[in-house]
């Protein structure tokens, strides 16, 4: 697996990458845990990463050093098949400012490879 970063919708979706391929493991997060360990990154850091990979060990090196959701389940994203629209709409607004906040660490960091 070449990927710099694979992001699952669940907990349940990273252990499965992780069984799959286990050197994968250190880059997999659930896109949820990955928004959450870059906003532990302090400011003054993000400006010395230059690409994907250094931001993916700058998460991946947050891993139980900081607070952990009070339930782990807020790691994960809501399926919304089969749900009302409101569901899939609030999954929506959630991916999308996840998603938004990934994006400006790497536009921080210099990019992607």
């Amino acid at each position: 697996m070449s990927a710099d970063l694979v992001l699952t919708a669940t907990r349940a979706q990273r252990a499965s990458v992780a069984q799959l391929v286990p050197r994968a493991s250190r880059r997999t997060f659930t896109i949820r845990e990955f928004s959450r360990l870059l906003r532990a990154i302090p400011g003054d850091d993000r400006i010395s990463l230059r690409d994907s990979f250094a931001l993916v060990e700058a998460a991946r090196s947050r891993r139980g050093f900081i607070e952990p959701p009070n339930n782990p389940d807020d790691d994960d994203v809501e399926d919304p098949y089969l749900r009302p629209i409101e569901v899939y709409e609030r999954v929506a607004a959630l991916l999308d400012s996840e998603v938004k906040a990934i994006a400006a660490h790497l536009a921080l960091g210099g990019g992607v490879r």
